[in-house]
């Protein structure tokens, strides 16, 4: 055996039967093999581990996964991006809604890649997925701009590209990097599916840093591990969790911040409580943050569920916490290049319309004297079509302010939580919101948020006792912003 201080370290990024392809940190292949123990031990290596092996060639150890997929066995991914066809054959939404839910649940970021948009309408699919605030991107081979538009989003990330056979992944790749030369099928007209042209995994490496997946049983994905429905309000889960019961094995709940508005439908806490006690009853695994499981164990300690932490698209607190307690705010601005000399000042939290972008920007130029003093953050990583968020950065461009916009890509759970932290004070004058879990992370980093009175925030906050500025309006808002930056310490000391 080889001295230890031989060792080195790769990535993982082909695997044929038990020999494994291993690049290291200055790009050198070295076809590798397990320690011998790994299998004794159950220790299975996989396309995306991050290895340390010697100079024989053994692989010696498996680093620290961030996620892991036993099928297809894939680790360490950044995103799934899921290619779903318009026909031949024709999306499965059904069977994309797991992978999203899925891909959530493994804190892994959702893509969905539409491709054959010139045979059948899109229209409708895109707008459903946009609005749920799933980054999606449309593939017409005409069109060279939306094949860079794909290549951008894979720039310096380990991606896997799912979906049924026959939509196209591997036409899609050849089509981002003509090196790969995969092969591609013919649709199989008597089944109405492709046929498998991909035989072993392997991670395909791009001129600008990232990494992409293609393996064979991509169509199966895992979803028969799990049944995930997803139910946002608790009254209808009240009626449906015996019939869901009947089809699934184990009910898997996450609680998202807009619960809060079934108390004002059914205008009583009894009543919703009550709803909330027996809806419980029926619960498997309840999976949210570690704060959120301290929580609903003390609430309710004799239940039978069990928690499991997990993110599900939302940034934990955690990271939140951890960020604040060993960092500075001014290290977290400087992640997203912000001027430390101006005042962070964000608008909304996502790039729906309902946040009033551009009504907000339209006020603030009113106000010239607060272009040198504030930086604007308009975040717009999901949700908002590309219409709309073009209409803002045109504005943001004219307004004479400077910004940081963020599209295009979804924020890891750490980035969120440093733009959170980098956040000094946050402008929350959406025309409808049930106190989400983004504003609540807001005013857990400290920022002053103002918000508009029509959002009925005074019980949330009382009962959190938390701090925040309500305005009757935007014009208001604009005047309040000023206040409070030249008073800003004494708003500091209230949050």
């Amino acid at each position: 055996m080889s001295d230890e201080k031989n060792i080195r370290t790769g990535l993982i990024v082909k695997s044929i039967g038990g020999l494994y392809s291993v690049e290291s940190p200055d790009g050198i292949l070295y076809d590798c093999v397990p320690r011998g123990v790994f299998r004794k031990d159950k220790k299975v290596l996989c396309v995306g581990d991050r290895v340390s092996f010697n100079d024989d060639k053994v692989i010696t150890e498996i680093h620290q996964r961030k996620n892991y997929l036993i099928r297809p066995p894939l680790a360490n991914m950044d995103q799934l991006i899921f290619v779903v066809s318009m026909c031949e054959p024709s999306p499965n939404l059904t069977l994309l809604d797991k992978f999203i839910a899925i891909a959530e649940y493994k804190n892994i970021v959702p893509v969905v890649v539409l491709t054959k948009v010139d045979l059948d309408s899109f229209e409708n699919i895109f707008s459903i997925y946009t609005k749920a605030g799933i980054k999606i991107l449309i593939v017409d081979y005409d069109d060279i701009k939306t094949i860079q538009a794909v290549k951008e989003l894979l720039k310096g990330k380990i991606s896997a590209f799912t979906g049924n056979t026959g939509v196209g992944k591997s036409t899609l790749l050849n089509a981002i990097d003509d090196r790969f030369g995969i092969p591609t099928g013919e649709i199989s007209k008597k089944l109405g599916r492709g046929k498998h042209t991909t035989r072993h995994a392997q991670l395909y490496k791009l001129d600008n840093g990232g990494y992409i997946a293609d393996t064979p049983g991509f169509s199966t994905f895992e979803t028969n591990k799990y049944d995930i429905i997803h139910c946002h309000w608790i009254v209808p889960p009240l009626v449906l969790t015996r019939k869901i019961k009947q089809h699934c094995k184990k009910l898997f709940v996450t609680f998202w911040g807009r619960e809060y508005k079934n108390f004002k439908l059914l205008g009583s806490w009894k009543i919703y409580k009550n709803n909330l006690d027996r809806f419980i009853e029926d619960v498997d695994y309840i999976i949210n943050s570690r704060q959120f499981g301290v929580l609903i164990k003390k609430m309710y300690p004799k239940s039978n569920f069990i928690f499991k932490e997990g993110y599900l698209g939302a940034a934990s607190l955690d990271y939140l916490y951890e960020l604040m307690s060993k960092t500075t705010k001014s290290e977290s601005k400087n992640y997203y290049k912000m001027p430390n000399e101006k005042i962070s000042v964000m608008i909304g939290y996502s790039g729906k319309s309902l946040h009033q972008h551009m009504k907000i920007i339209e006020e603030l130029i009113k106000y010239p004297n607060l272009r040198t003093r504030i930086h604007l953050i308009v975040p717009m990583t999901r949700g908002g079509g590309c219409k709309y968020i073009n209409k803002v950065e045109n504005a943001l461009l004219n307004s004479g302010y400077t910004y940081t916009l963020l599209k295009d890509s979804f924020l890891t759970d750490v980035e969120i939580a440093k733009l959170r932290y980098a956040t000094e004070i946050t402008l929350q004058l959406s025309t409808t919101d049930g106190f989400s879990r983004s504003i609540i992370e807001c005013l857990c980093a400290k920022s002053i948020v103002i918000y508009g009175n029509w959002l009925e925030y005074e019980k949330h906050l009382s009962m959190s006792d938390l701090f925040a500025v309500p305005v009757s309006s935007i014009s208001e808002a604009i005047v309040q912003l000023e206040y409070v930056i030249d008073h800003k310490s004494d708003y500091i000391y209230q949050v």
